[in-house]
């Protein structure tokens, strides 16, 4: 179930680059954002869970933007820390049942600090 928010962009890749796109990712939003309050833990909510990987695709979309489709660790975690800060980690904490509100705060989050 949550992974069919992501479907559409991975279709077209293999099993064995489905797992490291998605590994990379999880990772890389689990260190910098979940260790920040130290709640690691969190990512086993399954509405943290799937707020997270229905996120994965405009962090994808970032990184090949920026760096071409290489999706590593170093590249998902360069585009992260442009807007972790804006990140309200209370936000998840209290994330309650809905991935939706959650994910509508990622997506504001990524997209608050454009300016031309």
């Amino acid at each position: 179930m949550a992974l069919n928010s992501i479907y559409s962009v991975l279709e077209s890749k293999t099993a064995n680059e489905i797992y490291m796109i998605l590994n990379n990712y999880l990772f890389s939003f689990s260190h910098l954002i979940l260790s920040e309050a130290s709640s690691e833990d969190y990512i086993t909510n399954a509405t943290v869970f799937r707020a997270t990987v229905s996120f994965m695709q405009p962090v994808a979309m970032r990184v090949k933007d920026k760096f071409g489709p290489e999706y590593t660790i170093d590249n998902f975690e360069r585009v992260i820390e442009e807007f972790k800060t804006r990140i309200k980690l209370n936000r998840i904490k209290s994330a309650g049942n809905s991935y939706q509100n959650l994910l509508k705060h990622f997506n504001d989050a990524l997209e608050g600090g454009f300016s031309l």
